[in-house]
Parts: C-alpha cells; sequence; structure tokens
C-alpha cells in the first residue's frame, strides 16, 4: 500500500517459491552499520507449518532466526475473520513446539494495518488487542516473553503517520539474543512416525 499510494492493497500473491528468500537490509545509527536478513516466504509455508510440524525442517532459516514475528493482520482482527486469523498462528506455534527446533525467546507478536484498526474505533482496537493477548498467552505457554509490535505502512487517518511503529519494530530486530533453549519437543519418541520428524 505504501509504494502504490492505494489504500486498499493491489499486489499479487507471492508464489510459492522452491527455496527460501532472504532480503538483505542494511541499516545505520549512531553505533554503525547493522545487516539484516529478512525472510521473504510465502505465507502457504507458515500455514505448512500449522498443519505439520515436520516442515519446520524444511525451512532451515526459521531455526537459525533471531527473531520470528507472529504476525497478525490488523484488518483480520478486527473482523469476520478474527477468530481464524489467531487460530491459524496458534497453531503454527504448536508446529514450532511439536517440531523442538524454535527457540521461544525469538518469538514476538506483529499486527499489522494498524492504521485500519484505529480507524475502526474502540471495538476495532479492543478485538486487535484480544487476538494478541491470546497469541502472546500462547507464546508464554511455550515459556517466551514476547513483545508486542503494532505497525502501519501508510497512515490512512490522522491519528497514525506513515510508518507507524516500525522505528521500534526494526530496533527489536537489531538486539543481539543468546542463541539457547528451544521450544521443548512434545514428541514422545515411541510412536511409529517420530524417527521421520526426530
Amino acid at each position: 500500500r505504501a509504494e502504490s499510494g492505494r489504500v486498499i492493497p493491489d499486489i499479487a500473491r507471492q508464489a510459492r517459491p522452491e527455496g527460501q528468500t532472504l532480503l538483505h537490509l542494511a541499516v545505520a545509527d549512531y553505533s554503525g552499520r547493522h545487516d539484516l536478513l529478512i525472510g521473504d516466504m510465502a505465507g502457504e509455508h507458515y500455514d505448512d507449518i500449522a498443519d505439520f510440524s515436520g516442515e519446520v525442517k524444511n525451512q532451515p532459516a526459521l531455526e537459525r532466526a533471531d527473531t520470528i514475528a507472529v504476525v497478525l493482520d490488523g484488518q483480520k482482527v478486527t473482523g469476520a475473520e478474527r477468530w481464524n486469523a489467531v487460530a491459524r498462528a496458534e497453531m503454527m506455534l504448536r508446529g514450532f513446539q511439536d517440531s523442538g527446533l524454535i527457540r521461544p525467546a525469538v518469538l514476538q507478536v506483529l499486527t499489522t494495518k494498524w492504521d485500519i484498526v484505529s480507524a475502526g474505533g474502540t471495538d476495532a482496537i479492543k478485538s486487535a488487542a484480544a487476538a494478541e493477548s491470546e497469541v502472546v498467552a500462547a507464546i508464554e505457554s511455550l515459556g517466551g516473553s514476547p513483545l508486542v509490535f503494532r505497525t502501519a505502512a501508510r497512515g490512512t487517518n490522522p491519528d497514525v503517520p506513515p510508518g507507524f511503529g516500525l522505528r521500534s519494530l526494526v530496533e527489536s530486530w537489531l538486539q543481539v539474543r543468546p542463541r539457547l533453549g528451544r521450544v521443548p519437543s512434545t514428541l514422545s519418541g515411541t510412536g511409529p512416525f517420530d524417527r521421520f520428524v526426530a
């Protein structure tokens, strides 16, 4: 929406690639240059993880990530699709847990399109906040303490300026975290198929 100037997104769905794509973003502040690699993968990959935890092994960048943002579409969590959006996020988190490969400390919650949420008034904001709380609770049950971010690429109302929330989000990505503690696997190791995902 930001690049096109449109109020309604008009971008073709990202095709599911054979491999993974990483975007390189270099940013600078008072302490110098920082290089970020940002995963650019089709949403279907994350749907696959929600349906089958073994898919995490097909996405090696996830295991090595310093941050994984659990994204909530602000427009969806304030409308009829709210339940489904939260349920899919929780299923993906269960996929992370079952894989035993994702560290709880890297998980954060990101609600996008906050300009639309804010324009919806008090009820929309409460609905989005409730969705965030449910996902935060799911991450906390894995042993994480996620930060919550709200962003808007393009402000569609005076209360939310363009680029809202992006500075604090990117700053969180620049923090170095120790590579300790993965999500404990729920697999027993005794089932007939556990050897294929262990």
